[in-house]
C-alpha cells in the first residue's frame, strides 16, 4: 500500500527538474555523509481531517516541509524552483491515499553551520497538502 511519504518520494526522485538531486531524496534526515545536492522531505504539521455535518470526511490536510540542500546559491534556487514545479498543484490520480492537490505556502533560507568548513546552503519549502484518505 502506498503512503503520502512513498508518493512525495517518487514524484521527487522522478521530475526531470530535480535531476541533479537523482536518488539523494531523503524522509525527515539526510543519511550521515550524504553527498550535496540533496533534498529531505518531513511533515512539518498537521490539521486532520475535516468536518462536516459533525461527521469526519476521508479528507486530511498536512503541511510538509521540503529542504534543498546544496553548497552553492545558485544550486539551492534551482533546485527549489524545481520542487515548487513538482509540488504545486501535483495530484495524483487514484490510489489511496490520492493527493488531491498541494499548495506552495513559502520559502527561506538558512545553513548548516555544524558542517564545519563544508558549510551547506539549505532552501526550506512550505506546502500544504490535500489528502484522501478512503
Amino acid at each position: 500500500m502506498a503512503t503520502v511519504g512513498s508518493l512525495l518520494f517518487t514524484r521527487l526522485t522522478t521530475f526531470a527538474g530535480l535531476s541533479a538531486v537523482g536518488a539523494r531524496v531523503y524522509p525527515v534526515r539526510a543519511k550521515q555523509g550524504a553527498a550535496a545536492p540533496y533534498v529531505v522531505y518531513l511533515t512539518a504539521g498537521s490539521a486532520g481531517r475535516e468536518s462536516k455535518m459533525a461527521a469526519d470526511t476521508k479528507i486530511e490536510r498536512s503541511r510538509i516541509q521540503v529542504d534543498v540542500v546544496s553548497k552553492s546559491f545558485d544550486e539551492i534556487e534551482l533546485l527549489g524552483q524545481g520542487v515548487k514545479n513538482a509540488l504545486n498543484r501535483w495530484e495524483t490520480s487514484a490510489g489511496v491515499p490520492q493527493i488531491e492537490t498541494t499548495f506552495f505556502l513559502g520559502e527561506r533560507d538558512d545553513w548548516d553551520a555544524e558542517r564545519g568548513p563544508d558549510d551547506l546552503l539549505r532552501r526550506i519549502l512550505e506546502f500544504q497538502l490535500v489528502v484522501r484518505t478512503a
